[in-house]
Parts: C-alpha cells; structure tokens; sequence
C-alpha cells in the first residue's frame, strides 16, 4: 500500500501525503515512503523544486493512533528504532539539497510539525493551526526537537512545547514556523507557485551549498566562522555556475542553470 504519492513535472517534485481517512497520521511505513522519496528526489538531476502538501482536511496528525498503542507494548529498543526512523525521515528532509516547500492546507500536529519545521519554505491556510501537544500524552516533542530549534530558537520550542495549545497561523507566521499564510486554496497553490519560480531563476549549486553553509555555521562564533565561509565564497567564486551567472549579469541575459 502506498502512503504517499508523488509526481515530477517542470523539474517540480511534488509528495503528496495521502492517508487522508486517518488525518495523513504518520505510521512506519509511510515515513519509510517519505525517507525514501526525499533520499531519491536529492540525487536526481532532474529535480530542481520539492514540494510537500497533502490530500483531505488536515496536513498531518503526526502520529497514527494504532502506532502510539504498539509503542506501548514495545520494549525500549523496539521504540529506539522507530524513533531512529522517524529522525532519519526530517533530517532527509531538512537536509536535502534541493529547496523543499510545505504547502499546508490544514492544520498540523505533533509529529506533522517537525515535519513542516524541516521544509525551507512553508505557506499556511489562515484557518488552520499548527501544536506541540506531546506533554498532554505524557510524551514530549523530541525527534522534532532539534529542527524546531533551529527554526524559530530554543526559547519558543520550550515555551509551545510546554503549554501544548494551538498556535493559531498568524502566530505561526509570527515566530517564523511559517513565511506565509492565504485564504484558500488558490491563493495556497499560487504563493506555492511564486516561490518554485524564484527558485528556478537561481543556481541550483548555490542553493545546494548556502543550505549545507546555513547549517554548518549556526552554533560557530563568528570568529570561527571566517574560515569556513572564506574558503566557501573562494571556492564557489571558481565554479562553471559562478561564473555562468556572472557572465549573464555581465551581457543582461537569463543564466542557462544546469
């Protein structure tokens, strides 16, 4: 059975979450389909984009309820290696070197949140809510933890993750969880389509490496991050893409990107 489903076209990879009879909940299967799509749409040169949206009402409920009472009965290293999964699922897509946009058309809980908090770019639906409620379960959020703090800081992973409420869209978009936030679906599948063609306009090697650059200098003083992104600028500087794109600058033509 398929948990997801995903179509190429124009270079724009699109993963559609379709488990929408349970809510898109997360179980081991469909994050091992998701792990797999993002570690295949990395290597392919074909893909340029990737979005994530999702079919039904809700983006993601995070955990399926049949999954949640199995972790029950499972032994610690049962559940170690669910989790393992589940980390290896948002760092595949945190970590992908093509830009990645999450188009929400619901609202996104628990697990559903990491997965948003992976994407670059994320556009939500106004009526929709985003929670951490993990401690209402006597759970906490801790897979998605490290890339909630990287998106909108320590600060406000604790302080959501604490009082377990809804975080409404316009607050969302507030702290940086989200860039934007519509009022349908149109104006969702357009704002989608704005930013794939931004990115089109830009160098795919660039994107790749300011990416790997954004994670590799975010704990680095600045002093030790002259090295790092001294030798980056230089070494980028010597690149065919580099000097394609300043050429084109340079004769006021489009660059012809890989």
């Amino acid at each position: 059975m398929k948990f997801i489903k995903t179509n190429l076209s124009n270079r724009v990879f699109t993963i559609t979450l379709s488990r929408s009879e349970v809510m898109n909940a997360l179980n081991p299967e469909m994050i091992k389909e998701i792990t797999k799509a993002f570690q295949s749409a990395s290597k392919d040169k074909k893909v340029r984009v990737i979005v994530v949206d999702a079919e039904g009402a809700i983006f993601c409920a995070g955990a399926d309820l049949n999954w949640m009472k199995n972790s029950i009965k499972q032994t610690k290293k049962e559940n170690l290696s669910s989790a393992n999964a589940l980390y290896d699922m948002y760092y595949a897509i945190y970590s992908n070197p093509k830009p990645v946009i999450a188009k929400i058309q619901g609202s996104a809980y628990g697990g559903g949140v990491g997965l948003i908090a992976c994407c670059d770019i994320a556009i939500m639906s106004a009526n929709s809510t985003l929670s951490l409620s993990e401690l209402k379960l006597g759970l906490i959020p801790s897979t998605i933890a490290p890339f909630f703090q990287r998106k909108i800081g320590l600060h406000n992973l604790k302080y959501y993750g604490l009082i377990s409420k809804k975080i409404p869209a316009d607050e969302c978009k507030r702290i940086g969880l989200v860039h934007d936030t519509v009022a349908s679906q149109d104006e969702l599948d357009a704002k989608a389509s704005e930013y794939v063609e931004t990115f089109m306009t830009l160098s795919p090697q660039a994107i790749t490496r300011f990416k790997k650059l954004c994670d590799d200098i975010e704990y680095l003083s600045a002093k030790k991050a002259k090295k790092i992104t001294s030798e980056e600028i230089a070494d980028i500087r010597t690149t065919k893409d580099a000097q394609e794109g300043l050429t084109a600058f340079f004769e006021k033509r489009k660059p012809n990107w890989p």
